[in-house]
């Protein structure tokens, strides 16, 4: 794992580098400005390319200015554009301009929309504000951030687009949109949602030398979930190993018109591995998912108007007894009797359960239940769902989702899976996890329901409720990747995922 950072933390491990382990200062940014060069330099040709380097007045105009004498060396013609003159620079920018200022290179103080947007720049870089972003935006810095947003130069940003927070993702009004961002040390909250997600472009971290003890995943709680972490987290069979062994799955989902959520939930367990899966579905819909099913077997369950009721808790006892573990909600509907009949199956469990869609929504105005479930559960909501949940608006679980997810964790005391891009994983000691698989094709009816029965599989495995979550999220993410290079994006639907697992687990060499 790989720490995510806040502003507040990228600048406590500056300080720390600089007053603890005596790394001066400059030489931060000039590793930085070298760094940042270089990844420019692998992204297009600079040799008598023009390029327009935009500084603020802070360090990250700093960088900017350093970056700019890299790029010279490199035979670009470049000119710095100042938002500001150079009388307004101290400590290591005011350096920084003045070793441009005796190397000859051109510099525009105050540096005019005008300018930015008749220069026919090859390149532009933005250096004006970085991690210091505070919105919305002083006006001059707006109206130059426009002015390069319309060029057709490639645009470049060094640690974050100027106009984007660097903790919550969320833009101003006008934020640079760069093709590529040279994030310093590590990554930045706010490169991975919202507005940063949109505006950053590709994303590398440069190494500028901060000591390694200051990165430690143990000094920071919010972290990048990769390939690395999941593969020693997945279960593996003995040889011995047989279908009861391997995993016992009880699924209580779908309804009248939503059969296909149970299929999928189904089906996507089944091919991560559950050893064997009974499908609790409504007794009018049976017929509909043995129909549908080879390899899960379906009980008719007692239902109103098409979804279960309350009376199915009396024949749903043997199953409680009998699973390893549960996955509830996927399709079960909204009915009144059906929210009261989710409440009580899950106050029964005494193993593991993923609480999905409507499954989630049984618990509005009941969060205690929640909170003084006897068994872990794991829920699943999308942002929508989350918000409903927990009577806080969309829009304000947008501006920040990872602290959102880590505090209703924390509160619930549930392993919480936030669905979006990218997908969150919050446990209740406070550490939130991002996701790094995944992409917009899985944007599609049907992917939520794969995800639910792919984390009950790993539960059923006995793979423990934080780990299922990490696990089952990357791999349907990587599952999705796969589905995508063969369907599109565009193409590609939810089935297209369950049958991409086998690729997935191929790659993790499972």
């Amino acid at each position: 794992m790989k720490p995510i950072l806040t502003s507040d933390e990228m600048r406590s491990c500056d300080e720390r580098s600089i007053k603890q382990f005596k790394i001066a200062s400059l030489t931060l940014m000039e590793n930085a400005a070298r760094g940042a060069a270089k990844l420019l330099a692998s992204c297009v040709k600079l040799r008598r390319k023009k390029v327009l380097v935009l500084c603020g007045k802070g360090n990250n105009g700093g960088d900017g200015l350093a970056v700019a004498r890299f790029l010279k060396a490199q035979s670009a013609n470049v000119t710095i554009g100042l938002a500001g003159t150079g009388k307004e620079l101290h400590g290591d920018p005011q350096k920084n301009y003045r070793r441009a200022v005796k190397g000859r290179m051109k510099v525009i103080e105050n540096i005019s929309p005008e300018i930015v947007s008749a220069g026919a720049w090859d390149i532009i870089v933005d250096a004006l504000l970085g991690t210091g972003s505070k919105l919305p935006l002083q006006k001059n810095l707006a109206d130059l951030i426009s002015a390069a947003n319309e060029s057709s130069a490639f645009k470049f940003s060094i640690d974050i687009p100027t106009g984007i927070d660097a903790d919550s993702g969320a833009g101003d009004a006008v934020a640079f949109r760069a093709d590529a961002t040279a994030t310093m040390a590590a990554v930045k909250r706010g490169l991975l949602f919202g507005e940063g997600k949109k505006h950053a472009g590709t994303i590398a971290v440069i190494n500028i030398g901060t000591p390694p003890e200051l990165l430690d995943i143990k000094n920071f709680s919010t972290l990048l979930l990769e390939e690395s972490d999941v593969v020693h987290r997945l279960p593996r069979r003995e040889l011995d190993a047989n279908k009861y062994s391997v995993g016992k799955l009880f699924l209580l989902c779908g309804s009248r018109g939503m059969t296909g959520a149970a299929e999928m939930a189904s089906k996507a367990a089944m091919r991560t591995g559950a050893g064997i899966s009974i499908l609790g579905i409504p007794e009018s819909q049976q017929i509909v998912l043995a129909t549908k099913l080879t390899e899960t077997m379906t009980v008719a369950v007692p239902e109103t108007d098409g979804s279960i009721n309350d009376p199915a808790l009396e024949k749903l006892g043997t199953y409680v007894q009998w699973g390893n573990a549960f996955v509830v909600g996927c399709g079960i509907s909204k009915h009144e009797h059906t929210m009261e009949t989710v409440r009580n199956f899950i106050r029964s469990l005494r193993a593991p359960c993923v609480l999905d869609a409507d499954g989630i929504a049984a618990f509005i105005d009941h969060l205690d239940e929640l909170k003084n479930a006897t068994a872990p559960v794991i829920l699943t909501p999308h942002y929508g769902e989350l918000s409903k949940l927990i009577g806080m608006e969309r829009a304000a679980i947008e501006c920040d989702p990872a602290e959102t997810a880590k505090n209703v964790a924390r509160r619930l005391g549930c392993v919480l899976v936030l669905k979006g891009a990218p997908t969150v994983i919050a446990i209740p000691d406070g550490t939130v996890y991002i996701n790094a698989t995944g992409n917009p094709g899985m944007a599609t009816a049907g992917s939520g329901d794969v995800l639910a029965g792919m984390i009950g599989a790993l539960l059923a495995q006995n793979v423990v409720a934080v780990d299922a979550a990490l696990c089952g999220v990357y791999m349907h993410g990587l599952a999705g990747d796969n589905a995508a290079e063969k369907y599109t994006r565009h193409a590609m639907i939810a089935t297209d995922i369950i049958a991409s697992i086998p690729k997935a687990y191929k790659e993790m060499g499972v």
